[in-house]
């Protein structure tokens, strides 16, 4: 029996968006749909998927903006399909450095491309993934986050200022670079990091835990186990 695949398709264009609903739904796939690389960022903060299908040029933030955060600030390697009109030599080039698994050129066939998310679905096992800071875990593959055996609670924007502490402990993440990678080109009024901060470092913190979230004034957040605990 066909292999049931989970896919993300980031598409701006309505009606190709229905079709590959129909198609795929169709064939017993499931489906999640952005119109945008923000949306998209957010579903992939929340779900796991066998296979995104990413368009080049889209609002706020494009295919190739989508991929390079996909790969550097969520440490995601999910495989992903860039379908796009801009199918000269020099553009495929620019979306495999990106880091794009595939690419399919528009128009194209539905089949072609339901083929291709098989293919690289199968391409290689996909192997449990995890950060880790002293005894504080997270699991980039089912977004499960652990102090020792206490499990710990996430929302989205926590869940994604959290994967790039992680990745970059010991070092200090600088607050821009944390604003940029959650809120992008359109950062909010308020200081909304502040807050979020706030809750990551209250969840990651119970009874008597070593703190493990720090501030470095003026510059920004480090993540690391505190000095003689």
């Amino acid at each position: 029996m066909p292999t049931t695949l989970n896919i993300l398709i980031v598409e701006d264009h309505p009606g190709l968006v229905a079709n590959m609903y129909d198609y795929f739904e169709a064939s017993g796939h499931r489906m999640d749909a952005a119109a945008n690389g923000v949306l998209a960022l957010n579903l992939l903060s929340q779900h796991v998927y066998d296979v995104v299908v990413v368009d080049w040029l889209m609002p706020r933030l494009d295919g190739i903006g989508l991929v390079n955060k996909m790969r550097i600030g969520l440490g995601l390697e999910t495989p992903v399909i860039m379908v796009t009109a801009k199918g000269t030599l020099e553009d495929k080039i620019e979306g495999f450095r990106a880091g794009v698994d595939d690419y399919l050129v528009k128009p194209f066939e539905l089949a072609e491309l339901e083929l291709r998310c098989r293919a690289l679905s199968h391409r290689k096992p996909r192997r449990p993934r995890a950060l880790l800071v002293d005894d504080l875990r997270y699991d980039l593959d089912t977004f499960e986050c652990t102090r020792g055996d206490r499990p710990v609670a996430l929302f989205p924007v926590t869940r994604t200022l959290l994967t790039i502490l992680m990745q970059e402990s010991p070092r200090v993440v600088s607050r821009e670079r944390l604003i940029q990678t959650v809120w992008n080109d359109t950062p909010p009024r308020v200081d909304l990091l502040r807050r979020h901060i706030h809750e990551l470092r209250r969840q990651l913190v119970q009874g008597n835990e070593p703190p493990l979230l720090h501030s470095v004034s003026g510059v920004g957040y480090v993540l690391r186990k505190t000095e003689g605990a």
